[in-house]
């Protein structure tokens, strides 16, 4: 697969990300245990996938390290980020989840000693003004918002090692694998929360929840492995950023948040890193010359 078509894939990623922040909004709004929801929509969706692709799924001691580290992290992002916006709004979880890009080069760099390219850098610096703009700057941010970037840590980190063992594993058998790892430990984690999982399912539209399930945890999952199997992780991550301006631009439509001039230039900047990232410099310099 050529890495143009991989970044299409990751684009389509991105984009189910953004609306699903309305599944998990509507969810939480339901009195959903944050526990619960992201355990009930990683099950579903591993579940899911184990049944399509049962005949791929035959593990190896090798296969089980890769799935194993990127379930436990991806666990850890999904708390954290739902477990904010109960603190902040829609759109900031949306948007500071974005800042993960600060976070891939950096981890890249060391835990595989990749090299960091100097327009990554100037991506990531316009990122991080757009999150400036966004939040009105660090003496405006709110608990929710601190969450989120603690989060935005955890899935930088989960970008990363998804890079890594996609060239060493099956994508389907990672793909799965995390799922299965992330929905079991928030059922390890459920006696410790003081509700049960049937009762938080009783609570919530369950056409919503599987559709989070199935949707923008088992499809979108399962592209952001291929499409990080054949693409570059740092400008991967730019694409997936993405996600927090397709989740701004669906609660402001769906859920009406408010939409504001600071939305709108700190969305151009993120928007911006992404293009930055995007275009090949290197080429553009021989034609000049």
């Amino acid at each position: 697969m050529s890495e143009k078509r991989a970044d299409i894939i990751l684009w389509i990623t991105a984009v189910f990300w953004g609306l699903g922040y309305l599944g998990t909004d509507v969810l939480l709004t339901s009195g959903m245990n944050p526990n619960a929801l992201v355990g009930a929509r990683f099950l579903i969706a591993g579940i899911t996938l184990s049944i399509i692709f049962h005949k791929r799924l035959k593990f190896r001691k090798q296969d089980l390290l890769g799935p194993l580290l990127v379930g436990i992290v991806l666990y850890l992002g999904f708390m954290t980020q739902t477990i904010a916006m109960n603190y902040t709004t829609t759109t900031n979880v949306s948007f500071i989840t974005g800042t993960n890009v600060v976070f891939v080069p950096i981890f890249g760099y060391l835990f595989y000693k990749k090299t960091i390219a100097s327009k990554h850098l100037v991506s990531v610096a316009l990122t991080l003004i757009g999150i400036q703009l966004l939040t009105g700057g660090i003496e405006e941010l709110m608990l929710g918002d601190l969450i989120a970037i603690i989060g935005a840590m955890f899935f930088a980190l989960h970008i990363v090692l998804i890079s890594h063992y996609s060239k060493k594993v099956d994508i389907i058998k990672l793909a799965v694998g995390q799922m299965i790892v992330c929905g079991v430990l928030a059922l390890l984690v459920m006696p410790t929360t003081g509700v049960s999982m049937l009762g938080e399912i009783q609570k919530v539209n369950i056409y919503v929840l599987i559709w989070v399930g199935l949707i923008p945890s088992a499809l979108c999952f399962l592209l952001q492995n291929i499409g990080l199997k054949y693409t570059d992780e740092a400008r991967g991550s730019i694409i997936l950023a993405t996600e927090s301006l397709w989740g701004a631009f669906f609660a402001i439509l769906f859920l009406n948040e408010p939409f504001t001039a600071m939305i709108l230039i700190g969305g151009t900047f993120l928007f911006s890193a992404v293009l930055v990232d995007e275009v090949n410099f290197t080429k553009f310099k021989k034609k000049v010359t």
